[in-house]
Parts: C-alpha cells; structure tokens; sequence
C-alpha cells in the first residue's frame, strides 16, 4: 500500500495538537466566565489545567516503550473527543462547573499525551530532509489551531449566545450556546482520528522500545544531569519569573474584557473578544515572534536580553490605561492587546532561545522538555492566586499589581548567565584591534590561525612558528602597531598565549583528531579492509591523547556552538554503514544497560566511529574559529564527554574493529 503524502497529514496531526491545548489554557478562561464562574476560581482552576505539561515528561517514557505512536495518536485522540463530548453533556445541567472541570482534566492529561505521541511520529514518519523541510508547515498548522480556538471557536459561541438569548433566558442561553459550541469541536476531533486512521503512515521504526535497558533508570540519570548543569539556580530562577507578571494577567485579561463596566471592565461581547484575540492578538503575537528571532539571530542573546524583558513586560502598561480610561471604542482596544501580545511575542523569543543554549550538550532534548515543564510550572503558580488577587484589589488595582510583578524578571534576568553566540563580540581589547585592522582580522583569528598552523602533521612541535602567508605577516605588522599603542593588550595576549588550549598535549590532540576526521570526510572509493587497517591505528592514538588532555575548569556555559549538524551525523553514519556492510555490527560485552536487557545488546561500529566524529569535529572547529573563551569551554566539554562517551566509544569499537580487521583479512586470504 502506497503512504500517504506528509503533506496530507503532518497539516492535520499538528492541528490537532494545538485545538485542544487552546480550549484549555484559553477558551475554559472565557467559557467559565460567561456561565456565572468568579474571577478566582476561574484563575485558580484552570491554572491547574497547567499540571500535565508540567509533568509530561515523567510519563513520556511509557509512551515509547508501550504501544506505537500510532497507536497513540489515535487512541488520544478518541479520548479528547469523548472529554469534548463530556464537557458539551455536563454544561447545560446542574453543577456544571464541577463536572465540566473533570472533563477540562481528561482533556488536558490526553492533550499532554497526545503532544508526546505526536512529536515522535512526526520524526519516524519522516525522512531527515521531511523533517526540516515541514517544520515551519507544523509550526503554521499550530498557529492556526490557536486562531480557530481563541477566533472562530470564541466566535461561535458568541454567535450562539445571541442567537438563543432571543427565545431562552440568559441563564440557559449560554450555557446551551457554549455546549453546543464543544460539540462542534467533538464532531471535529471524530473526523480527525477518522481521517488520520486513514492518512497516518506506517513507519517500520514505529514500535516500542522494550531493549537496551531500563528507561525509569535512564530518565532518572537524565533528570539528575539536568540538575547538575553549572548554573542551574539562576536558570531555573529566570525560567520561573521571566513570565511571573504574564502568567497571572492572561487568566484575568479576557474576564477584564468582558466584565461589564460597572465592575471597572470593559462590558465586550463574547464575539467581540474572540475577534480581539482570536484575530488581532494572535497576529501581532506571531509578528512579534518572528521579528524577535530575526533580531536575535543578528545580535545574540546577550546584546538583546534586556531589551526583549522590557518587551515582555512593559506593554502590559496598556492594561492599566484600559483600567483607568475604559475606552468605548473597539479598534482603541484591539490597538492596546496588539501592542501587548506583540510585546509577548517579542520578549518570549529571549526566554526560548536561553532555554535551547542552556540544553545543550547531551540529552538536550530531554533536558529541554525537563525545561518546558519548569516553564509551565512558572504558567502555572501564580496563576492560580491571580484570580483572588483581581477581586481583592479590583481591576484597576490588580494592573498595577501586574506592574510591580514585572520586577522579579528584570531581577532574574540579572543574575542570570547569557551566553553569546555571536563570535564577532569579543572582549574590548580585540574589538579595539578589529577597529585597527578591519580588513584583517581580529587579534584572537590571528594567534589561533597561528596555532593551527603549528599543528600540521608535517610540522615538528618543538621550534620556531612556521612562517606566514601574506596576509599574516599584514596581521603581525597591525598587532605589533597595535601592541605598540596599547600595553594591556599585549599583556593580555601573552597570557592567552599561555592558555591551557595552546598547551602541547592539546596541539596534539588537535592533530590526530584533524586527521582522523579528515580522513572520514573524505572516504571515496576507500576498501572495507583498508578503513579498517587505519581506524585500527586511529582509534588507540585519538584513545591515548584524549586521555592526556589537561583539565580545565570555566565559569559559564554557552561560548561553544555544535558545528557538526544531525544531517551531517546521519550522513556519515550511513556513509560507514554502507562501507562496513555485515562487519557493522557486533555484540556489546561492557555496557551498563546490560543488566537490564534480557537480550543481548547490539552495537555498530559506525555509529560509534560517528559519534566519537562528532565530539572531535565539534572540538577542533571550535579551536580553529573561536576565542579562548570558546576553546575553554570546548576542552572542558571535550574531557567530560570523554569520560562519559567518546572515550568509552573508542574502547569498546577497537575490540570491534580489531575482530573484524582479521576477519576480512582471513577471507581475502581464502
């Protein structure tokens, strides 16, 4: 049977993702509000909707190892259609909140769920080039899933609204409107899992992971790594507060809209709400989105943190002059959401991407849902009290509130620690240099280059540098000019001249290690028998110089960038599986998952030649480019992932190696 198109699925999977989330976090919020619910219990309720992503990765591992994602997706999804379907029964009757609450509950565990299941569909049911080439057709389907929730399902109940107040009383009109309304949404989840069960490929990869040891045990070794990162308490601390002020003013702004007048509101319809944030709100929040990440790719994090926490915090400035001026008119108040949700969507963009820098490393992916869940808990808290806090001080007062809430964001991000990305920001010193010589260079690409050059295999270690080109002698001549004019500056290039990175063992290393990647690189035409001959020399001397290596201790995490890509991983990883053929794989005889496993534990060696690739790539692109800050950084990662990776991966690949080198040998003697 042929599979289906990811363009007639990934659209609709990811549609289905975003719809339920949005009835919770967003359409609960003004649905409660409109049958009669009060401001705090309104806030404290369905702040608590927050919990299952908060702890969805205490659970994720058992989506992998029981059932397929497939089975998953479809199963979820059966499950959020049955909770609309509940909460569409429970609404016109009596306890209505009560019950519909339990359902909202079913509905968000299932959502959670569902976004586990999803995600990894999404990577075993696509090619390397698919994924990247649909991850903007996800994230676009998503965004539309938040416009049909906060627009046209809002809208829709609006109208309904309307439409029943003529024939039934009000206290019957809306709750029939907003059950009517949830049944819609069930008819709309019972297509889609109609329409998935037929459209949802189904990937070989797809099945449970049941060997290779214990995932409860992994996760507990991923969840205290997580905690062991350098600066781990001002992480947390930023991820918590950054949006301290925004977790308690979303659960009270759409209430604020609708509260009539007389109780300090703005007296909107519930169709004029939708159009406001379904619409409007939702648009300048993508805008700004966009635009944040444009200018943090140009600037870096460090240079645009503190105006983006101003962005995030200040435009909430608009809900206190709707407070205070109450104005009648629509476009007056689409106007200040706008600018407010564009501020957010501006401003979240500094806190999504210091999330990703301070994941990186291994098991960035879990470590970055660990992250998630921390950001949600930080949703979640003050969300809950914001409701008692409204009807305690009022709206006017409550706003005000809000401001004085801003502070700890602004306190965090000061005690937090921002790596750079953006090499071209180095310290004054070099910055004064690249003014003196712009065409050049900067001092630092001038004394690495130097080193680089030192470490050619052809090049004894001992002796004088070795001549440089052109270019390098126009480089000296600045850098004694510069050097001439500023004393500091050829103190402090002296010591980085004494830099634990220009160190012996690590020009060493440096030059086996460029060798050996050299030498995967390029592996056309090469024999089976000949790879192997020089891996069995490669792999003891790259063994024997890592462990020589000199430690080193940094400050803050963030200077050094992965340059080897997962694209370039999966094509050398194939490269050598191709190569290799059946001497690929072989048995593992010293694995700590081995108690786990009851079958036996099978390993390639391309896959571990790739991975010890990546950690030598990533080390010496990052000694050939970077500052010393960068190089530091990289040598303390490189003799950690010694100890826990690549180190291992070379002792247990040479015994591999070593069997099969004899192996093809022997046959090509017969």
């Amino acid at each position: 049977m042929k599979q289906a198109s990811p363009w007639g699925w990934v659209p609709t999977l990811y549609f289905a993702q975003g719809l339920p989330y949005v009835v919770v976090m967003t359409v609960a919020v003004i649905m409660f509000k409109n049958i009669g619910v009060s401001n705090t219990d309104i806030a404290l309720y369905t702040s608590w909707l927050y919990l299952p992503w908060v702890i969805k990765p205490l659970w994720s591992p058992l989506v992998d190892i029981v059932k397929r994602k497939r089975w998953w997706i479809a199963a979820m999804q059966v499950i959020i259609g049955g909770s609309l379907a509940g909460i569409a029964m429970t609404l016109p009757g009596e306890h209505a909140f009560r019950y519909s609450l339990a359902f909202m509950w079913l509905l968000a565990f299932s959502s959670a769920t569902h976004d586990i299941a999803v995600d990894g569909f999404y990577m075993l049911g696509l090619t390397e080039r698919q994924q990247a080439f649909f991850v903007g057709i996800r994230n676009t389907a998503y965004r539309i899933a938040m416009l049909t929730g906060q627009g046209a399902v809002v809208m829709l109940a609006g109208w309904l609204e309307e439409r029943y107040g003529t024939r039934l009383p009000e206290e019957e009109a809306v709750p029939a409107a907003w059950s009517a309304t949830f049944y819609v949404l069930a008819g709309v989840f019972a297509l889609l899992f109609a329409y998935h069960q037929w459209t949802l490929p189904h990937p070989e990869s797809d099945r449970p992971c049941r060997e290779g040891g214990n995932p409860l045990a992994a996760f507990g070794r991923t969840f205290a790594s997580f905690f062991r990162k350098r600066g781990i308490v001002p992480a947390l601390a930023l991820i918590l507060l950054f949006r301290f002020a925004e977790s308690q003013l979303v659960k009270i702004a759409s209430p604020f809209l609708l509260d009539g007048r007389e109780a300090g509101g703005l007296g909107l319809s519930t169709i004029q709400v939708g159009t406001i944030y379904g619409a409007i709100g939702l648009a300048a929040l993508t805008a700004g989105g966009i635009i944040g990440g444009i200018v943090m790719a140009r600037h870096g994090l460090r240079r645009c943190v503190w105006g983006m926490t101003a962005a995030m915090n200040v435009p909430n400035l608009v809900y206190l002059y709707l407070a205070f001026a109450q104005p009648e008119s629509e476009w007056i108040v689409s106007a200040c959401v706008a600018i407010e949700q564009f501020g957010y969507g501006f401003g979240f963009t500094a806190l999504t991407y210091f999330m990703m820098l301070f994941c990186k490393g291994p098991q960035q992916t879990a470590h970055y849902a660990i992250c998630t869940g921390f950001m949600a808990l930080g949703m979640m808290l003050p969300g809950m009290i914001s409701g008692y806090i409204q009807e305690l001080l009022g709206y006017r007062n409550f706003f005000i509130w809000i401001m004085v809430c801003t502070i700890p964001s602004f306190v965090a991000v000061k005690y937090a620690r921002f790596p750079e990305k953006k090499f071209g920001e180095v310290r004054w010193t070099y910055q004064k240099f690249h003014y003196l010589c712009p065409r050049i260079g900067k001092m630092q690409e001038w004394l690495n280059w130097h080193a680089w050059k030192a470490c050619n295999r052809l090049k004894r270690f001992g002796g004088s540098n070795p001549p440089l080109s052109a270019k390098g002698k126009r480089v000296r001549k600045a850098a004694n000019s510069f050097f001439f004019f500023n004393g500091n500056a050829k103190k402090q290039t002296m010591d980085d001249l004494q830099h634990v990175g220009y160190s012996r063992e690590v020009i060493e290393f440096v030059t086996v290690a460029k060798e050996f990647c050299n030498y995967l690189e390029n592996l056309d035409e090469v024999e089976t028998s000949t790879f192997l001959s020089k891996m069995q020399k490669f792999i003891p001397l790259i063994y024997l110089k890592g462990s020589l290596l000199p430690s080193c201790e940094i400050d803050s995490l963030g200077w050094a960038e992965d340059h080897v890509t997962e694209e370039d991983y999966n094509q050398l990883h194939s490269t050598l599986k191709s190569l290799l053929g059946e001497h690929d794989e072989y048995l593992e005889v010293f694995d700590d998952n081995m108690q786990y496993s009851e079958a036996p534990v099978v390993n390639t060696i391309s896959e571990k030649l790739a991975d010890i690739y990546q950690d030598l790539k990533n080390f010496i692109c990052a000694y050939r480019g970077g500052m010393t800050e960068v190089i530091e950084e990289a040598l303390w990662q490189l003799n950690s992932n010694f100890e826990s990776y690549w180190g291992k991966s070379c002792a247990n690949v040479l015994r591999a190696i070593h069997a099969a080198v004899y192996k093809v040998n022997n046959n090509e003697g017969n």
